[in-house]
């Protein structure tokens, strides 16, 4: 796996993370 590989895939779990949050604050 290369490193740019695995930035992408730690960069949309948390933007996915975020959202949730986000939305959930929302409430």
């Amino acid at each position: 796996m290369t490193q740019e590989l695995t930035w992408v895939m730690i960069f949309l779990f948390w933007r996915k993370k975020l959202r949730i949050l986000i939305s959930r604050s929302k409430h």
